[in-house]
This record gives structure tokens, C-alpha cells and sequence, in this order.
């Protein structure tokens, strides 16, 4: 089943002054949550982690995109935070090219560690919306709600 994929329930119910079809009943069937659940610092992680943690979760709030559903995409990302930033200390400290047993020049192996963590932070990101194209789209999606209810209270008064 190729093409793209479908939008978003939140893209329909701000774009669309009506919905009809299938998109209306994947909205209307779409579950919703009752109570407000905010997922809390998790206790097995140590100090940095929790700092880097609160960072994200802070950043979360801010565009109301700090669910429980993200919980685990948030301890992995602070978790990845401090362990890129720690191989990246080290990379610094002994610098990019380090000599082997037999005294020729080879890369840091921390520059590996630090590269894959990068990936596995990118793609965090991506997954919580918060790359440059997901918060791109956060933006288009509130501005457009802004003006709908701007023009629905010019209406009204």
C-alpha cells in the first residue's frame, strides 16, 4: 500500500470548516484522553540525566506536547543527551585522531559513540515533533487556528 501517508486528526479539525466521511469518523473515533496525565522524572536516572530531562520536558510544555505517550522518547533523549556530551568531553580532551599500539594515527573511538548517539538524538527529536520541520508545521497549524477564531469573533461581535 504505497502513497502518502494520511494527516494528522488535529491538521483536519483545524483546517477544515466541516468534516465529512472517513475523516469524520476517524476523528470522532479517535480516543481522547479523559485526564491529563504528565509523565513524571523517572527516579533510575542519575543526576545529569534528570537535569537534561527537565530541559526536554520544559521545551515539551512549551509547544503542549508533553504527554505520557513521550515518556520513554524522553528518558532515551536524556539519557543520549549526556552520553553525547560526555564523548564529546573526551573527544576534546584527547582530540580526533589518537595513535594506535603500532603509532599510526586512527580515529577517537569516542567520535564513533558520539556520531551514533547524535543519530539516535535526531531521531528522538523527530519522533516528539520537535525538529525544525515538526515544530514548522506546530507553528502553521496554531497560526491558521489563530485567525479561524480571530475571524469566527468578528463574526460574532
Amino acid at each position: 500500500m504505497g502513497g502518502r501517508p494520511p494527516m494528522p486528526n488535529a491538521y483536519h479539525e483545524l483546517t477544515k470548516p466541516k468534516l465529512y466521511g472517513v475523516i469524520k469518523a476517524r476523528v470522532e473515533n479517535t480516543p481522547k484522553d479523559e485526564k491529563k496525565i504528565k509523565p513524571r522524572c523517572p527516579q533510575h536516572l542519575d543526576k545529569k540525566q534528570k537535569k537534561e530531562w527537565r530541559f526536554y520536558a520544559k521545551i515539551l510544555q512549551n509547544y503542549n506536547l508533553f504527554t505520557a505517550a513521550n515518556q520513554m522518547l524522553l528518558d532515551l533523549l536524556a539519557v543520549n543527551t549526556v552520553q553525547y556530551k560526555e564523548c564529546l568531553e573526551k573527544v576534546m580532551q584527547t582530540g580526533l585522531l589518537i595513535k594506535s599500539p603500532n603509532g599510526f594515527p586512527v580515529y577517537n573511538p569516542y567520535w564513533n559513540v558520539m556520531n551514533k548517539t547524535e543519530d539516535k538524538i535526531l531521531k528522538c527529536l523527530k519522533e516528539l515533533g520537535l525538529s525544525s520541520a515538526g515544530l514548522a508545521s506546530i507553528g502553521a497549524l496554531a497560526a491558521g487556528a489563530l485567525t479561524k477564531t480571530s475571524k469566527m469573533r468578528e463574526l460574532i461581535d
